[in-house]
């Protein structure tokens, strides 16, 4: 089967088949990487997958592995890079092999591309990824009120089907008034990524940190809608519990937020604690999580959070928000899940902060065995599989599949 597993950009099947992924600059997280771990994981079970996307051809290029080498199409766009149009990907859309679209991300021209393979008869689904969540459709309004009248509303309505990370994106989608069947696939990290190791002490030094210093981590783009200010208001409700502990802001900078949250920090009485350190990538992402002992993710809304199953995967314990769809937190007893509020995550950064360190390693592990039975790719591909063969006439529908 071919699957298209695109995005506009990269940077922010049953086997023996090919699928499409239309894609959204090289980053730490978001739609791109997404779309590349499908693929990739896509391609290791025999499926003809490719992704396409409207980077130059040199992040394309930086972005490909060996085993997607080749299968990251980058085409030429035209007009303001925000709206990402590509005459390219469209001419070819009408002519290009695929037996499903896999459309990542909203808001820009790549719709137009899925809507021109729709015209033949391919069965397309499209994944929002929280664009369609309500902080996100406040943001940027103009552009978005201009693609919805143009092109995004009958996208979204002529889908085959729709991509939900979790029954909370579902329910968004429905309360806007879309009757397109929902897929409930989550999110996946690299099946290796649990059984990896990272090195603590590498990550401490090279960033200046004391080897007795406990870490509480954040890995994200530093931007509003993650939350941070609230953070910083409940790391004052807990002055007196925070000696001996630092809060590790990793992750790039939007928008100069960086700067606003260390001020923020720095007339808060937390110089001292709180440490803003860019971002970080590969191995040095990985020995971050091997120095922390809490990773706290205050998103006002999120719809899966990439970061939150890498934290889980590398054994450490998430607090994080009803902004993100990770209610097992409580459930498995592996971290804590909060009203978007500050004294809310307040209370709960009290109790972590009370835990011994093996208590916040015992949660860690069983965030680890969470990750390893529901979220890695290979249990992600076979779900996204179910549905390709159902759309294409092969089997029955999935019973994770809504139709109401």
């Amino acid at each position: 089967m071919s699957v298209i597993p695109g995005a506009t950009k990269l940077y922010n099947d049953p086997p023996e088949g090919h699928t499409s992924h239309p894609v959204h600059r090289p980053s730490v997280g978001g739609m791109g990487t997404v779309a590349l771990g499908l693929a990739r994981e896509q391609v290791a079970n025999h499926y003809d997958a490719s992704i396409w996307c409207v980077d130059s051809s040199e992040v394309a290029s930086a972005r490909a592995t060996p085993d997607l080498e080749r299968r990251i199409i980058a085409t030429s766009s035209i007009g303001p890079r925000a709206f990402a149009i590509s005459r390219e990907a469209e001419r070819s859309a009408a002519a290009v092999p695929a037996d499903i679209v896999h459309q990542h991300g909203l808001w820009t021209a790549q719709s137009r591309v899925t809507a021109a393979f729709r015209t033949r008869r391919i069965p397309t689904v499209v994944a929002p990824h929280g664009s369609l969540e309500p902080w996100a459709l406040r943001r940027s309004r103009w552009k978005k009120r201009l693609a919805l009248a143009t092109f995004e509303w009958r996208n979204l309505r002529e889908a085959s089907c729709l991509h939900a990370t979790a029954n909370t994106e579902a329910e968004s989608f429905r309360q806007l008034g879309l009757r397109s069947p929902i897929a409930i696939l989550p999110n996946g990290v690299a099946e290796s990524w649990p059984r990896s190791a990272g090195e603590g002490r590498r990550f401490r030094e090279r960033h200046g940190l004391g080897v007795q210093d406990r870490l509480m981590l954040f890995v994200s783009r530093v931007h509003p809608v993650k939350g941070l200010p609230l953070l910083i208001e409940a790391l004052v409700m807990n002055r007196l519990r925070l000696h001996g502990w630092q809060l590790i802001v990793a992750g790039p900078d939007c928008g100069s937020h960086a700067q606003e949250v260390q001020a923020l920090a720095n007339r808060s009485g937390l110089e001292g604690v709180v440490r803003l350190v860019g971002a970080i990538v590969g191995q040095d992402k990985r020995d971050a999580f091997a120095a922390a002992d809490l990773f706290v993710h205050p998103s006002h809304s999120e719809n899966f959070g990439i970061v939150i199953a890498e934290a889980l995967g590398a054994g450490v314990p998430v607090l994080t928000t009803h902004g993100a769809p990770w209610s097992e937190l409580v459930t498995r007893d592996c971290g804590w899940w909060v009203p978007v509020a500050s004294s809310s995550i307040a209370d709960a950064l009290a109790d972590a902060l009370s835990r011994s360190p093996s208590e916040l390693a015992a949660m860690g592990a069983r965030g680890r065995q969470l990750v390893t039975s529901r979220y890695t790719w290979p249990s992600v591909v076979e779900r996204a599989g179910a549905v390709y063969r159902w759309l294409t006439g092969e089997t029955a529908r999935p019973d994770f599949v809504m139709v109401d």
